[in-house]
């Protein structure tokens, strides 16, 4: 039967989970552990479905889940559109959600050790209103994590578009991010001899200029970004000028 205690048919009685599961709009998902670390040896199968002719969206709030195979991960979590309505994965039918930091190379689930480290901040959005999701939990032998917690929702057409007020495609009446946001690139860092005042996102082309303070992403007084991928080039004002570059933190 369904071992997940967070399913709508979870049963207490049962033993081995047989992948009928079943998430709610509204509710929460969780690995096995419950407040403790997940299971060793799990092979969970959830399945979600929105209400009517609406999109499923799954928000998480927590991801810690074993990486540092060969393969990409120890432990994973696979996460699948189900396109052809049967609620069971067809590798060839259904559509798998990609992308992030750590995806392992067979099963191309996800690991990592934060929701910074999967795709999106964390939000997936089925692309057809009345799809349903189908998660895959799998985790080995050995080396147990805190593991995954994540809000199940479900939203209308409306309510999905791009939460990002800089971006050029804001849409202030979306609520969840469907990771569609377009921004300006280039450089900007006001300080910098190519600042574009029009950019909305750095792209690494800042050409620091002589005289000025060149800091991390973070700025002066925060920590710097995950995954981050900066370039700052430093020249000087003149041929015949020797460039100097005196570090106050690091």
């Amino acid at each position: 039967g369904c071992t997940d205690i967070n399913a709508t048919n979870y049963d207490a009685d049962a033993l081995c989970d047989d992948g009928t599961c079943v998430g709610s709009c509204g509710s929460v998902l969780a690995d096995n552990g419950g407040t403790d670390n997940y299971l060793n040896s799990s092979a969970d199968t959830t399945v979600i479905c929105p209400s009517g002719d609406e999109f499923v969206v799954l928000e998480f709030l927590a991801f810690e889940v074993e990486d540092g195979s060969v393969d990409g991960c120890w432990d994973d979590l696979q996460i699948w559109e189900d396109t052809d309505g049967d609620t069971v994965i067809d590798t060839i039918a259904d559509n798998q959600f990609d992308g992030g930091v750590f995806m392992d190379d067979n099963s191309g689930g996800f690991c990592g050790n934060s929701v910074d480290d999967l795709p999106n901040g964390g939000t997936f959005i089925n692309s057809t209103a009345g799809n349903c999701m189908i998660l895959v939990f799998s985790s080995d032998g050995s080396v147990n994590q805190a593991g995954y917690k994540a809000g199940i929702g479900c939203a209308t057409a409306d309510q999905i578009g791009c939460t990002d007020a800089i971006a050029e495609n804001f849409d202030m009446n979306a609520l969840f991010d469907n990771g569609t946001c377009e921004f300006i690139e280039g450089c900007t860092d006001e300080t910098a001899l190519n600042f574009n005042p029009e950019a909305t996102l750095e792209d690494g082309s800042c050409i620091a200029a002589c005289g000025s303070t060149f800091v991390d992403n973070g700025g002066i007084d925060g920590n710097y970004e995950s995954n981050s991928g900066d370039t700052t080039i430093l020249c000087p004002n003149s041929a015949d000028e020797a460039l100097v570059v005196e570090f106050a933190s690091f």
